[in-house]
């Protein structure tokens, strides 16, 4: 037998404990602007899951409306960003559930992550990207009929554990969030930078610490691109932000490229 409870989490909790650290923060001051920011987006999202856990999804929603409303709630919060669209691809073959807790707690992003990986998949969950099943004791899917007649306890008795799988919106989500079209798309949005974003990648193919990117691009004639004389350069971490946010590179004790970043690296070597 395998409790629902976990089915339905109660965040009730989360949110007062969050409220209280945000107020907190705000009134002494010492916290960062963007530490504040990211606990008003984590208390927001366990508002949003709390007043969503009773309904069901809407089916009269376009697939475009749907893929919307997912992308809006998975790319919310910029600290599980990265882990969502890692959870939804990994997701697009069946998982029992402690295959995904394990998976999304060894993201590296998930060392900053500021919620639970049960809690990351039950928002994706909510955010219609991803479907769940209940499985039997030799893991095949239980059927609605096989529930009719039993009591609330035999239906208890009857679920062996929990499966996920991303659906067509999810896996739209994944195709749009590849870090490969979002890196290109960065490159075409901005090439007066091409040539820096490419050399930073190149860079980061080892560890590197944030001083020693900064010491790679200080100075450099691109970093006064499209901007008048008498502004000041751009700083070496904005392209580092928006290489971070574009899937192609991670912190992980230094700086370091992704497997999409090099994939695409090898790409523009080859159009060369």
């Amino acid at each position: 037998m395998l409790s629902n409870e976990k089915q339905t989490v109660d965040v009730g909790g989360g949110l007062a404990e969050l409220e209280q650290d945000f107020n907190a923060n705000a009134q002494d001051g010492e916290t960062g602007q963007a530490d504040l920011e990211t606990t008003a987006l984590c208390f927001e999202e366990n508002l949003e899951l709390s007043s969503e856990l009773n309904l069901e999804p809407n089916s009269e929603l376009s697939f475009e409306e749907r893929l919307k409303h997912l992308s809006s709630s998975a790319k919310r919060n910029p600290l599980h960003r990265e882990i969502n669209y890692k959870t939804l691809k990994f997701c697009a073959e069946r998982r029992i559930l402690p295959e995904v807790e394990d998976f999304i707690a060894g993201c590296p992003e998930f060392k900053k992550a500021s919620q639970s990986p049960y809690f990351l998949l039950l928002f994706l969950l909510k955010g219609g990207g991803i479907d769940t099943f209940e499985l039997d004791e030799a893991g095949a899917v239980i059927e609605p009929a096989q529930k009719e007649g039993l009591t609330e306890d035999e239906i208890d008795d009857l679920i062996a554990q929990f499966a996920y799988q991303t659906n067509e919106v999810g896996l739209a989500f994944v195709e749009q969030m590849n870090p490969k079209n979002r890196l290109l798309e960065m490159l075409d949005i901005e090439p007066a930078y091409y040539e820096t974003y490419t050399e930073v990648l190149e860079f980061l193919t080892e560890k590197r610490s944030m001083a020693e990117i900064d010491t790679l691009l200080r100075g450099r004639e691109a970093l006064m691109a499209n901007r008048k004389p008498d502004d000041r350069p751009i700083q070496p971490s904005v392209f580092v932000d928006k290489l971070e946010k574009a899937g192609g590179i991670f912190w992980e004790s230094g700086w370091i490229i992704t497997p999409e970043g090099r994939e695409l690296l090898a790409t523009l070597e080859k159009s060369k």
